[in-house]
């Protein structure tokens, strides 16, 4: 038995349709977390149209994280030793959890995750092998070992929003879990409105995240480096984080909202470190 969690904030209903109308199908049944979406009734509406379908509303924003443990929760509740997390924005292949299927019983798998198109960027990554070990993937069309993520204490909520998945990652590798890329194109999302630039020579991709998101970014940045430092290489996630500022102050719009963000968030992320 499959169940699928979709995160909800603000969702587009277009989109949201698409996703759960692509997975539905595929599996016993689909809880959706809503994380205090002014368009809640248009929600309740739309979902209201699938018998598997069930809601699940926060009072306010919760965090992706919080919204992820409870997805584990209502598939824990339910029996089911997987599960399926999707972003609201993501749409699943036809064929995703049969896929995922056929790998089920490899030994000491923490997540599964497909080869992912991205709306922005449809190149793909190819690979030899029909699947391979990886450090880290999204939550997007992630099959999630749901006994394993109790292991480690579910998603830290901590966080709120960014770097949840990849702690997620660190903390079932560190315990011995494998995360594997499966050689095919299951997913197709939307990482951010993106643009290519030149930085010393190097194509680099430009997110325009929002302030609060940029927070987010180098708070949990931090946080996330002082965690894993054992599995990490810190001096190079040090320059990522470093680089990324540095490309805020270059190329986006906004600059001096996004950097006093950013400067509270480096503030508050070594308090974490602490």
């Amino acid at each position: 038995m499959y169940i699928a969690g979709i995160v909800l904030f603000n969702p587009d209903l277009e989109r949201l349709r698409e996703n759960i109308e692509a997975i539905a199908g595929q599996v016993s049944s689909v809880i959706c977390v809503d994380n205090g979406s002014d368009n809640i009734e248009k929600i309740m509406e739309l979902l209201s149209k699938y018998n598997n379908v069930s809601l699940e509303q926060n009072s306010k924003n919760l965090g992706i994280a919080c919204a992820l443990n409870q997805i584990l929760k209502y598939a824990q509740i339910r029996g089911s030793k997987w599960v399926l997390t999707l972003d609201q924005d993501s749409v699943a292949d036809k064929n995703l959890i049969s896929v995922y299927d056929k790998y089920i019983e490899l030994p000491n798998i923490g997540m599964f995750t497909p080869i992912i198109k991205d709306r922005n960027n449809p190149q793909l990554v190819k690979l030899d092998k029909e699947y391979v070990e990886i450090p880290e993937c999204i939550t997007s069309g992630c099959l999630t070992n749901v006994e394993a993520m109790y292991e480690i204490g579910g998603f830290d909520e901590k966080m709120f929003i960014d770097f949840v998945d990849f702690d997620a990652c660190h903390s079932l590798t560190e315990r011995g879990y494998r995360i594997i890329r499966i050689n095919y194109c299951g997913l197709l999302h939307e990482v951010g409105k993106t643009k290519s630039a030149k930085f010393l020579g190097m194509n680099v991709e430009i997110y325009n995240h929002s302030a609060f998101r940029k927070y987010y970014i180098i708070r949990n940045g931090l946080y996330f480096i002082y965690k894993h430092k054992s599995s990490l290489n810190p001096v190079k996630e040090y320059f990522r984080l470093m680089k990324y500022f540095l490309l805020v102050i270059i190329y986006e719009s906004n600059k001096k909202e996004k950097i006093k963000s950013m400067c509270k968030g480096f503030c508050d992320g070594i308090k974490m470190t602490r």
